[in-house]
């Protein structure tokens, strides 16, 4: 599937590890969110990027994970 699938869903901006586009997250916890992801990335290499839409235009949210994560 190729990113013509989500031509209704504009995939956000990224900001770093954590990017909440629905307002979900406190600052508290988004910072906290970042710190513990660095830390496992500089520990083991593993990249986690955590993501949060208020909607996702009735698209599969699993496809949409997989054309999020290529977008990067």
């Amino acid at each position: 599937m190729s990113l013509t699938y989500l031509f209704a869903f504009q995939i956000p901006q990224h900001d770093g590890r954590v990017t909440d586009t629905a307002d979900m997250i406190s600052d508290i916890e988004e910072s906290q969110l970042e710190s513990q992801l660095q830390k496992l990335h500089d520990e083991t290499g593993v990249e986690i990027a955590i993501l949060t839409v208020p909607t996702t235009d009735g698209h599969d949210i699993a496809q949409l994970g997989v054309e999020v994560g290529q977008s990067r």
